[in-house]
């Protein structure tokens, strides 16, 4: 006999079974939390909270001039400080990677001509400690 059971993250589920001689067994099932945030996730809470986009945002298709200045941030820091992957970046961004690697490129070009508006994105980003 098979029965599905729809559960979340840290649920407990108990088990009762009846054998043919009317005995029961019980049998307690811990369903596991999910895991928790990756750094690069709490790196881009972090830059949210500085800038004050959400992360929605950030992944949104839609944005202005300073948006975009955040999202190619947080794709060059992805990259190079966490060395995560252009497809990875991308998924955490909702972006294809070749976006990711025209936001990377964007994002120096910019800080190297010291674009105003990427200068004040960056000047109001506070320094990031993982913990």
């Amino acid at each position: 006999m098979e029965h599905t059971i729809n559960a979340n993250p840290g649920d407990t589920i108990v088990i009762r079974i009846a054998n043919e001689s009317g005995t029961t067994k019980q049998q307690v099932i811990s369903i596991p939390q999910r895991k928790n945030k990756t750094q690069s996730q709490l790196f881009i809470e972090h830059v949210c909270n500085a800038t004050g986009y959400t992360p929605e945002q950030i992944r949104g298709k839609k944005g202005n001039q300073y948006l975009c200045a955040v999202r190619f941030y947080i794709a060059y820091v992805l990259y190079t400080e966490y060395r995560l992957s252009k497809s990875e970046i991308g998924r955490q961004i909702n972006r294809d990677h070749t976006s990711v690697i025209h936001a990377i490129a964007t994002y120096t070009d910019l800080t190297d001509s010291k674009d105003e508006i990427m200068m004040q994105t960056i000047k109001q980003i506070p320094p990031y400690a993982a913990d």
